[in-house]
């Protein structure tokens, strides 16, 4: 994911364990955007242990387990997702 851009670097942040990574523009000439805002979805809490969350869909009324990022424990009713292809990662709030 895209955090800021200033001049040639980029600093981004790898989803899947919410490190911030500092790239300059000739490293990601491969790159390529998935998407934007519309990839956010908002999930529903269930429950959670030391390394995976369990969420619900509003929509579909399905539960998905996902594997946390990092140790972090949630104290909310709703939770920030991505969903990128078949994958889905919780989105690292600032």
């Amino acid at each position: 994911m895209v955090k800021s851009i200033h001049g040639n670097k980029i600093t981004i942040i790898d989803l899947s364990t919410w490190e911030e990574v500092k790239l300059e523009n000739k490293n990601l000439e491969k790159a390529e955007v998935v998407g934007g805002k519309e990839l956010i979805k908002e999930m529903i809490f269930v429950s959670q242990s030391n390394d995976e969350i369990q969420l619900m869909d509003p929509e579909k009324y399905e539960i998905k387990y996902v594997r946390k990022p990092k140790s972090i424990e949630f104290k909310t009713d709703k939770i920030k997702t991505v969903f990128i292809e078949d994958k889905i990662f919780l989105f690292p709030e600032n």
